[in-house]
């Protein structure tokens, strides 16, 4: 089994950058260490309470400036594939390696303000206050580039997607008194295979990004498909080859189970480039 843990797939702007470096939200207290192996992840991501645990210095900067970013690990293949975003450049090899532990807190009058703001902007502060800490404390400098780089376009096939878009919801009960339903990832994953319920192009194309049979390559969506979709995958997996699995590639079980093909070309793609930064101090 496999552990997958995904970042989202809207790239930073300009002016986000440039935002960086001018007057926005900080935290007031922020404590870094190095990461503790027993948990990897985002626990919190509030002004009151940031927390990221055993992670990569790519993955914060991936959270602040919308990167995608993914680790994979599984106990039957040493050491475990993770694919590098193509929208990240530069930088030394620590920076994708060595993990830390980050806490931080703003102050009460920060915490007061943004409690009052739509949840949207409520996430887009905290990005803002985690670019100054990545600033401040790894004297984080990057800029923006557009390069042309190889890339998979993903397409559909001249006989049209074999899946389906995903059922509507039934209606939300009027019962005040009923009971939340309760989360359900829209993955069902292992080697060689997954189930998606609810999931878009950008979606399965995250999926894709990170097996290795792509060798990290950037996916840009020419399917035109809009909304959501029920399908199921399986392929002989390059990530456990001691598992000797039978089946086809994953190019042949996208084209022959889902209609989908991955087509190698060139595009225009806005990087942010890594020009500096650097270890901070533990405290």
């Amino acid at each position: 089994m496999s552990l997958l843990i995904l970042g989202g797939m809207t790239f930073a702007t300009p002016h986000l950058v440039a935002q960086q470096t001018a007057a926005a939200p900080t935290f007031e207290v922020a404590t870094i260490k190095p990461g503790n192996q027993d948990r990897m992840g985002f626990s919190s991501t509030t002004a009151e309470d940031f927390r990221a645990d055993g992670l990569p210095v790519e993955a914060i900067i991936g959270f602040a400036y919308d990167i995608p970013w993914m680790r994979t690990m599984t106990n039957k293949q040493e050491p475990p594939f993770q694919p590098r975003s193509p929208n990240l450049l530069g930088g030394p090899d620590w920076v994708r390696s060595e993990t830390f532990d980050v806490t931080a807190k703003a102050d009460e009058a920060t915490v007061a303000a943004w409690s009052k703001l739509p949840a949207q902007r409520q996430k887009e502060q905290v990005k803002l206050m985690v670019r100054a800490l990545l600033a401040d404390r790894f004297k984080l400098r990057m800029r923006q580039e557009t390069e042309v780089i190889p890339v998979y376009a993903l397409t559909v096939t001249k006989d049209g997607p074999k899946f389906k878009p995903t059922p509507p919801e039934p209606p939300a009960s009027n019962d005040p008194n009923a009971p939340a339903k309760p989360y359900q990832s829209p993955w069902k994953l292992d080697v060689g295979m997954t189930e998606g319920h609810g999931v878009t192009m950008d979606g399965l194309m995250t999926f894709l990004w990170a097996q290795p049979e792509l060798g990290s390559r950037k996916i840009i969506d020419r399917t035109g498909l809009k909304g959501q979709y029920d399908f199921t995958l399986k392929w002989a997996s390059q990530r456990d080859p001691s598992e000797e699995a039978a089946g086809p590639s994953l190019f042949s079980a996208l084209q022959d189970q889902l209609g989908l093909k991955l087509e190698s070309t060139n595009a225009p793609v806005d990087v942010l480039v890594i020009d500096s930064i650097e270890k901070p101090t533990p405290n």
